[in-house]
């Protein structure tokens, strides 16, 4: 029992970086000089900066046990998330330390999947995976939450929500196995990484690319459509996290029923949240797409690195799940870029994204499910 509070409590620090998205708009107000791409960074730094952590993390775990990399990255989080509560004034401040709290983000996404890998198996170890999503989620869902309650007056309140993550660091410490070192076995010197774990990651980045839309543009859509201010950008963010931790709950039988067609199912789910968010009027059809984009997304993502982990052997495992964290990361970071330049092809407006990110999605779930149902 311990041990699986100390891995499920290092997980829910593990969105915690969205306690800000509530307030995006505040502070591209508050920076009206700067791209809007720029400020939606604050959001997709810390997956830039995971990719490389994660890649990293993946060859540390050889020699270092995933404890004190999990560790390491907490503290790297509270550090991200205390330093603007006091120094704000500048808009690179802010985004140096959503930095620093990416250093931890790629550490962990590795390590809290690959220690469930290292302590379960079979049935279990879905579970674990599952209820790894939902916490995940369920921090997300708080930080969100908190960080649009606390910005009601001030956008830079957001940032005290980050307290929270003290308690979290020396629990983590206390509780958190030691995990186990992955030595290179013994005829496997060379042995490359499958072609299926390469397939997945290409899917994860278009899917991240994509998805991630809700995230960067929830705040700001909210405000174009004169549906609220940061607590209802809060409001919206914290559905899509919990539908994200419902998802997490249950995984286990979702990808007993589904088995390999999870992935295409969780992408389709995602679509029509995108194509609700697109033809919502009202805050209520919005959410319910935010919380379509949420189940997928805490879907996909443990479904993803199970199936991963069972197409690598244990030497290969947290290197895998790494190339796909790397993966995700890397379009959930290019997603403003991406998302927008394809938009501004037709619209000017927020509404527009979703609408492109949909038929992207679309797209990815049609390739997705070809592959894998040709597959043996």
């Amino acid at each position: 029992m311990k041990r699986k509070v100390g891995i499920l409590l290092s997980c829910f620090v593990m969105m915690s970086y969205l306690g800000v998205s509530p307030v995006l708009a505040d502070i591209s107000a508050e920076f009206s000089d700067v791209n809007v791409s720029t400020v939606q960074m604050l959001i997709t730094i810390p997956c830039l900066i995971g990719l490389i952590t994660s890649l990293i993390a993946g060859r540390l775990v050889r020699f270092v046990y995933k404890k004190t990399v999990i560790v390491t990255s907490v503290a790297c989080y509270v550090v991200g998330g205390f330093v603007p509560i006091f120094w704000n004034s500048h808009i690179a401040i802010l985004l140096v330390c959503s930095g620093i709290m990416g250093i931890g983000c790629g550490g962990m996404m590795t390590c809290t999947a690959g220690i469930v890998c290292d302590y379960y198996e079979g049935k279990e170890r879905n579970q674990m995976m599952g209820l790894q999503a939902a916490f995940i989620a369920a921090g997300g869902t708080v930080f969100t939450m908190l960080g649009g309650w606390l910005a009601a007056d001030n956008w830079r309140n957001a940032y005290l929500s980050y307290v929270l993550l003290i308690p979290c660091l020396i629990l983590v410490a206390i509780l958190l196995p030691k995990g186990k070192l992955e030595k290179e076995e013994e005829g496997e010197k060379g042995a490359g990484i499958p072609g299926y774990v390469w397939f997945l990651s290409l899917m994860g980045f278009l899917f991240y690319t994509f998805q991630n839309t809700f995230n960067t543009n929830s705040s700001l859509y909210v405000a174009e459509r004169g549906l609220g201010g940061a607590s209802q950008a809060g409001l919206l963010t914290s559905v899509n996290t919990f539908a994200g931790m419902v998802a997490g709950v249950l995984l286990s039988q979702v990808m007993a029923r589904l088995k390999k067609y999870t992935v295409p199912v969780a992408f389709g789910i995602a679509a029509v949240g995108m194509i609700l968010a697109y033809v919502g009027t009202s805050l209520p059809v919005i959410l319910i797409g935010g919380a379509c984009v949420g189940f997928a997304f805490s879907t996909y993502t443990p479904a993803g690195t199970t199936l991963v982990s069972e197409h690598v052997s244990i030497s290969q495992r947290s290197m895998a799940i790494a190339i796909l964290s790397a993966a995700n990361n890397v379009g959930a970071s290019v997603s403003p870029y991406v998302v927008n330049a394809l938009s501004e092809a037709f619209d000017s407006t927020i509404q527009i994204k979703y609408l492109v990110s949909a038929i992207a999605i679309v797209i990815v779930m049609v390739i997705t499910f070809i592959k894998f149902k040709n597959e043996k």
